[in-house]
């Protein structure tokens, strides 16, 4: 599985700064000291991109070598925050301190879009999470969420709560969001541009992050456990429903982006050194520890 894939040349990363010279120029190495973790690791057919700290690394699986990512090399940006990968379109998401993003595409070219960055606000911008579905790029924001087509990454829409908004995600004919641990869901095509014009679900989730299984159900990641909810149709009132199945619960818990892979999907916990594994259908779990 991806994390056991990496962990070993993963250690050997682990050291302090140092310089070394390569190619007649002086290469700076990042600072892996002061338990800097691992923020997530992106297994693609050729490549595997994982995060520590601040720095994007690329392993080749062809020449069994790994290097730093930078603005020497490929990347528009400096202090990467987190990695998201989209698997039908087979592309990594780099999102930065400074809302930059970074496409970075299967033959390793780069297309920057840097519409969020460039948004003039006294707001912060952070991005909080990235999503995929029905042909769009859905980004979450400290101050609500925007949308863009996954091809093109042409802006398609903006919604400004000057809320902090942790996940959004199209589920069919919904989009769903979290904000202040509640989950707000409304239609997707004109979602309401004020988090009121919302319905909201009854229980609280802490920092809750999506990623859509399929037209009526998503995954909840929170601190408190991970859930598979289903999105429907209330017979007697006509309004949607919300309906969760818990699939664990623990306690303080960070998971990295769920994936999207053959078969189902990933969800990892490096701070408890863990992961599950779900099917296509979010269901059937497994555990894997180590």
């Amino acid at each position: 599985m991806t994390r056991n894939y990496i962990f070993s040349f993963l250690l050997t990363l682990m050291v302090a700064m140092g310089l070394t010279a390569q190619a007649e120029q002086w290469v700076q190495h990042p600072n892996f000291s002061g338990g800097t973790a691992t923020k997530n690791i992106i297994d693609t057919e050729h490549r595997v991109f994982y995060v520590v700290g601040t720095n994007l690394f690329c392993y080749d699986k062809a020449t069994e070598q790994s290097q730093v990512l930078n603005t020497n090399n490929l990347l528009h940006d400096a202090n990467v925050t987190q990695i998201y990968y989209n698997n039908e379109q087979n592309y990594v998401v780099v999102t930065y301190l400074n809302s930059n993003i970074d496409i970075i595409k299967a033959d390793l070219t780069v297309v920057n879009v840097p519409a969020i960055k460039d948004v003039v606000m006294n707001r912060s911008k952070l991005i909080n999470d990235v999503t995929f579905s029905d042909g769009n790029m859905y980004v979450a924001t400290d101050f609500g969420f925007v949308k863009f087509d996954e091809k093109t990454f042409d802006y398609k829409m903006l919604r400004n709560f000057n809320t902090t908004v942790t996940s959004v995600a199209q589920v069919g004919e919904y989009i769903v969001l979290g904000a202040g641990n509640k989950i707000y869901y409304d239609n997707a095509q004109n979602p309401g541009d004020v988090l009121v014009y919302y319905s909201t679900y009854s229980k609280a989730y802490a920092n809750p992050h999506f990623y859509p299984i399929n037209d009526t159900n998503f995954l909840v990641t929170a601190t408190a456990g991970l859930y598979r909810m289903a999105i429907g149709i209330d017979e007697q009132t006509g309004q949607a429903t919300l309906t969760p199945t818990t699939i664990f619960t623990g306690s303080a818990l960070v998971a990295g982006p769920v994936q999207k892979r053959p078969g189902g999907f990933l969800v990892n916990y490096f701070s408890k050194s863990f992961y599950y594994t779900l099917n296509e259908q979010g269901a059937a779990p497994a555990k894997v520890s180590g």
